[in-house]
């Protein structure tokens, strides 16, 4: 079983400081990361098996392809593997918590930037528990 966490951001500095937090928060040890979505899709459709799971936390508003135009290329595919996503936006906009509630592969909705603290929160999400032995 292969998990596999995806950062998506077009922002370097955001990019840097998500993958830090992610590897001294022990909850991944090789973040991959995305400055557009495109790319990050393909890297999903090329590497999608059954037993994988992608924990992807995701930008909204980027240039070429926003998080919106990749949430809605994933569901144009059929997709093996267990996607899981975790929207990151420096937005508080009400809009955008409503529309993400209705993507199914979307978890949450997270503000900018992704903490110690929220990352160890969601090491006891149901979602991800079995990645962290947390029963």
């Amino acid at each position: 079983m292969g998990f596999e966490v995806v950062i998506v951001d077009d922002d370097k500095i955001i990019m840097l400081v998500h993958t830090k937090m992610i590897l001294k928060s022990t909850f991944h040890s090789d973040p991959l990361s995305f400055l557009n979505a495109k790319d990050a899709l393909d890297h999903i459709l090329n590497n999608n098996s059954a037993g994988k799971t992608y924990c992807i936390f995701l930008d909204i508003n980027m240039p070429l392809m926003n998080g919106w135009e990749f949430l809605d290329a994933l569901n144009q595919h059929k997709i093996a593997a267990t996607i899981l996503v975790f929207m990151i936006t420096s937005s508080v906009d009400k809009v955008d918590k409503e529309k993400a509630k209705t993507y199914p592969l979307v978890i949450d909705l997270l503000e900018k930037p992704i903490s110690l603290k929220i990352l160890e929160d969601l090491k006891k999400h149901d979602a991800l528990k079995i990645f962290f032995n947390h029963t």
